[in-house]
């Protein structure tokens, strides 16, 4: 039984069509949902985690966990982790959401990273969660059919002759 008879999704005719701001905008809730399951796999395995105390070191980015006890600071990098990618999962217009969401990856890669060894599995997601950080306010807060694009277009060097 094919899925795009449960799906009603198709990514071709997604991308034929002519819509760039529904294309970036679907994209990006994509990835923050993306992002959502993944902490929410991170907390299944929170068990683990709080078993391997005895080769936790941690690096700069998670320094501040040696404030608190070990237990502590795993339920409190998992959990920040999950509430924000939530954040950014339900907010992503935003840019407080999506930074949000970047630092509690960044706090999650941190902690994965204290091991004794380094985690790359979460570089992909810093890399990809940085640069839709640096998307505007431009796209996500004004409707596509407020766009002003007398701004984007090109200026000629001279006018031209009539």
């Amino acid at each position: 039984m094919p899925i795009q008879r449960f799906v009603r999704f198709s990514i071709s005719k997604f991308a034929a069509e002519e819509r760039p701001y529904e294309k970036a905008a679907t994209i990006t809730r994509y990835l923050y949902y993306l992002l959502a399951a993944t902490s929410f796999a991170t907390l299944n395995t929170i068990n683990v985690y709080l078993s391997k105390e005895e080769v936790f070191s941690p690096i700069w980015t998670i320094r501040w966990s040696r404030y608190f006890g070990y237990h502590s600071t795993v339920i409190m990098v998992v959990l920040l982790f999950t509430f924000c990618s939530l954040a950014g999962a339900f907010f992503w217009q935003y840019r407080a959401a999506r930074l949000a969401a970047f630092f509690g990856t960044l706090q999650i890669h941190a902690f994965l990273s204290s091991f004794s060894e380094a985690d790359h599995q979460m570089y992909p997601w810093l890399y990809i969660l940085f640069l839709f950080l640096l998307l505007g306010g431009l796209f996500f807060e004004l409707a596509a059919d407020e766009l002003d694009l007398r701004h984007f277009r090109r200026v000629p060097l001279a006018e031209p002759e009539p």
